[in-house]
């Protein structure tokens, strides 16, 4: 186990490179989880100008829970556990990314099922 407190150097970069590293990586990562829920809304808006006037509701509720969906998983992007422990980041943004998948595929499943 590596502690920053007591060792100034883990898996070959600084204290200072790794909060780089962790950095560019929150970055591109919510630039893929925008990139996602925005293919997913722009979906769901077509959707919403073919369908019935009975799935309306339903497509409101879709939107919206694509909109928190992407609110928190940008919100999850930037706040890893463990900040100082790359095992416990990599797991976190290992799980962050299997949810992430996981949510999109649900939200896609119910698009289909409303077209």
């Amino acid at each position: 186990v590596v502690m920053w407190k007591f060792k100034e150097e883990a898996e070959g970069r600084t204290k200072q490179e790794y909060k780089g590293h962790l950095e560019s990586l929150c970055s591109a990562l919510k630039k893929d989880i925008n990139y996602l829920y925005a293919e997913l809304l722009t979906e769901c808006f077509k959707l919403s100008c073919v369908s019935a006037a009975e799935n309306h509701d339903k497509i409101e509720v879709l939107f919206n829970k694509i909109f928190l969906s992407s609110n928190d998983f940008i919100t999850r992007a930037g706040k890893p556990d463990g900040k100082d422990n790359p095992k416990l980041v990599k797991a976190y943004y290992r799980k962050l990314g299997q949810d992430l998948l996981n949510d999109v595929m649900a939200i896609s499943k119910e698009l289909e099922e409303l077209a």
